[in-house]
């Protein structure tokens, strides 16, 4: 009788200590974050080889990481300059030296850009450079695929309503 509870002891201990390593392994490995991927956009999915569309993807996710400090303190700065708008007394100096350092912020991530764009560029053909450069006169998308400002996607022609009414005076 003893050695069957030592047994049935022996069992339910490795039982808990393979559900607490398991629960525990799941914990960790749900808490990591994948890299981001970065496919190309359609527009260039059909110009670019297999080859240069990893080489597209790869030099996005590696301006995504060079980017992610600034982007931090972008978002920073920006509530900094919300907070000098919303205070009860305005501080222009504050603002004018808080907006400076956000377009000096901007123009870092766009210096990073440019520096991307050249590395990935001196590796593409004619063709797939022609393709890259009619993405980038397009700018990127709105956030979130969005419209204007972020708001919501702008709407095709006279809304549920009907068009507007004339203004007074006009037929």
């Amino acid at each position: 009788m003893v050695n069957k509870l030592k047994i049935i002891f022996g069992i339910s201990l490795a039982l808990n200590l393979l559900l607490i390593g398991m629960t525990v392994g799941f914990f960790f490995k749900g808490c990591r974050r994948p890299p981001p991927h970065f496919p190309p956009p359609p527009e260039l999915r059909g110009t670019l080889s297999p080859e240069h569309e990893r080489l597209f993807s790869e030099a996005m996710r590696s301006l995504h990481e060079k980017n992610r400090d600034t982007a931090d303190k972008i978002d920073a700065t920006r509530r900094e300059i919300l907070q000098i708008l919303t205070s009860p007394r305005f501080d222009a100096t504050a603002y004018q030296a808080k907006t400076g350092q956000l377009h000096e912020l901007h123009g870092q991530m766009q210096a990073q850009m440019a520096q991307v764009v050249m590395e990935l560029a001196s590796q593409l053909n004619a063709e797939e450079r022609q393709s890259l450069a009619g993405l980038l006169e397009k700018g990127p998308p709105p956030p979130g695929g969005r419209g204007p400002r972020g708001g919501p996607p702008p709407r095709e022609g006279p809304g549920p309503e009907g068009p507007p009414p004339p203004p007074e005076g006009r037929p």
